[in-house]
C-alpha cells in the first residue's frame, strides 16, 4: 500500500493540471447549482455528480490504472496473512520484511524449517511450468523467486550463525487449477490449499532452532523499522 500511495502522489504530480481542471469545473458546476434553478440546476447537479464520481474513482485507482496493481498485491499479501492466522503457536510469521530492494512478502518460521512465501494476485489463467509462473503474458520465472530466497538466507547468515534453508513458495490468488506444484525446488499454490500444505510437511528443525530462526529474522525487521 506504501508503494501505491507513492505511485499515486506521483502520477497526481505529473498530471496535476488536469486535476486542478477538474476541481474547477466540479466547483463551477457546484456554484450553478446555488445560482440556477429548474431544468438548468437539474443539469448542473448531475454534472457535478458525475465529476465527482470521475474524481473519486480516479483517487481509488492511483490516478492511473497501473498503479492498481499494487493496491491488488497489498489485497493479496493481507488474504495471505489471513490464512497464515490459522497456523498454531509453533509457527512464527513476519510479514513485509524490507530488502535492499522492494519486500520479503512473508517469512515462515516453523516445524519444516523457513519458508519465504511471495503472494501473487493474478487475473488470468495460470499455469506452473518450465520452471515459470504464467498468467496469460505474464511470465514469472522460477529463478527470481529462488533468487529471493538466496537473498533471506545470506541475510539471516549475516546476523550470526549458519547460513539457513529457505524455501521458495509462491501463494497465488486467482484461477489456477493445478492448486499444489512444485518444480526446481519452487512450491506454487493456491492461497486457499496454503494451511492444509504447510501442516502436512514433516518436522525438520527443533523448536530451538525455530527460535533461534525467528529471533534472526525479528533482528532484521527491527533493524530496518
Amino acid at each position: 500500500m506504501a508503494k501505491f500511495r507513492e505511485r499515486r502522489r506521483a502520477e497526481m504530480r505529473i498530471h496535476w493540471r488536469d486535476w486542478a481542471k477538474l476541481i474547477a469545473v466540479i466547483l463551477g458546476s457546484l456554484v450553478a447549482v446555488i445560482v440556477t434553478t429548474g431544468v438548468s440546476q437539474l443539469i448542473f447537479a448531475g454534472l457535478a455528480g458525475a465529476l465527482v464520481t470521475v474524481a473519486v474513482v480516479g483517487w481509488l485507482v492511483g490516478g492511473h490504472v497501473r498503479s492498481l496493481s499494487w493496491a491488488w498485491g497489498a489485497v493479496g499479501e493481507r488474504d495471505t496473512a489471513a490464512v497464515l492466522d490459522e497456523l498454531g503457536a509453533e509457527w512464527v510469521c513476519v510479514h513485509d520484511l524490507p530488502r535492499e530492494r522492494g519486500n520479503w512478502d512473508h517469512v515462515l518460521v516453523g516445524p519444516p524449517g523457513m519458508l519465504l512465501l511471495d503472494t501473487k494476485v493474478l487475473t488470468a489463467p495460470v499455469r506452473a511450468s518450465g520452471d515459470a509462473l504464467r498468467a496469460g503474458r505474464q511470465v514469472m520465472l522460477g529463478g527470481g523467486f529462488r533468487g529471493a530466497a538466496a537473498g533471506l538466507a545470506d541475510a539471516l547468515a549475516d546476523n550470526g550463525g549458519g547460513r539457513p534453508w529457505v524455501q521458495p513458495v509462491v501463494v497465488i490468488w486467482g484461477d489456477f487449477a493445478q492448486r499444489l506444484h512444485e518444480e526446481q525446488g519452487v512450491v506454487y499454490v493456491h492461497g486457499s490449499e496454503l494451511v492444509d500444505w504447510l501442516t502436512s510437511l514433516p518436522p525438520k528443525v527443533s523448536g530451538t532452532r525455530r527460535q533461534e530462526l525467528a529471533i534472526r529474522v525479528e533482528a532484521i525487521a527491527s533493524c530496518a523499522s
